[in-house]
């Protein structure tokens, strides 16, 4: 999965955030998205280990229609950069803003069709992860997770960063974002099981068809305590 500097070019930038930033580039003569950790920050950092805990979880090869395919890594500056599937149609919760922009209007919701399909997407993508031996636990499904094709007709899960694949369904810790945090999660039980993606699945049933987050009036931590 070590992809050699030749074979990869880097191009526009398609998102960037405090801790790293994710650019469009072509690899081989297709199309990908390359995920970059910050220079001032190394891989012992909290969300270096995310990164290397996304590399070695897609590293496994899952190959579904609705999961995003990964190409491998390339080493930059003693850094991973992990190449993956391009999805041109950006995250769902920023497909909704620009939707909602675009009109001039605070709400928009799609099509009930157009809803159904996403959500039987992300469902497909969460049974084939659960059923793998062992199970896949996402543990942050939530609409910037999910990436949209160029034509917004289909959704695949994408971000790895806090998955796991743990035998016996041995899982601890608060992970993910709280506003879409299972209760199980948020109150650190020992030993929860696949479960919470399907909490997270259900608040994201809400976003889908609702056109907006669910409890938004209240703040995540909020939301959190209150389930």
């Amino acid at each position: 999965f070590v992809l050699r500097r030749s074979s990869l070019t880097i191009g526009e930038l398609l998102g960037q955030g405090s801790f790293g930033e994710v650019r469009r580039g072509v690899c081989k003569g297709r199309p990908v998205a390359v995920k970059t950790l910050c220079p001032k920050l190394d891989v012992r950092s909290r969300e270096g280990k995310e990164l290397l805990k996304e590399i070695e979880m897609m590293s496994h090869g899952f190959k579904h229609c609705n999961v995003v395919e990964f190409y491998g890594i390339y080493e930059h500056g003693g850094l991973p950069w992990l190449v993956m599937e391009l999805m041109p149609g950006g995250n769902l919760e920023h497909y909704y803003e620009t939707k909602k922009q675009a009109r001039r209007s605070r709400q928009w919701r799609p099509r009930i069709s157009r809803a159904v399909s996403w959500v039987e997407d992300i469902l497909s993508a969460l049974t084939y992860l659960h059923s793998q031996t062992p199970p896949v636990f996402h543990r942050d499904i939530k609409p910037a997770n999910m990436l949209l094709s160029a034509d917004g007709r289909s959704i695949k899960v994408g971000d790895f960063g806090v998955s796991r694949r743990e035998p016996g369904y041995n899982l601890t810790g608060t992970t993910g974002t709280f506003r879409y945090m299972a209760p199980e999660i948020y109150r650190g039980e020992a030993d929860y099981t696949t479960a919470v993606d399907v909490y997270s699945f259900g608040l994201l049933m809400w976003f889908i068809f609702a056109g907006g987050h669910p409890f938004s009036n209240m703040d995540g931590h909020a939301v959190a305590q209150l389930a």
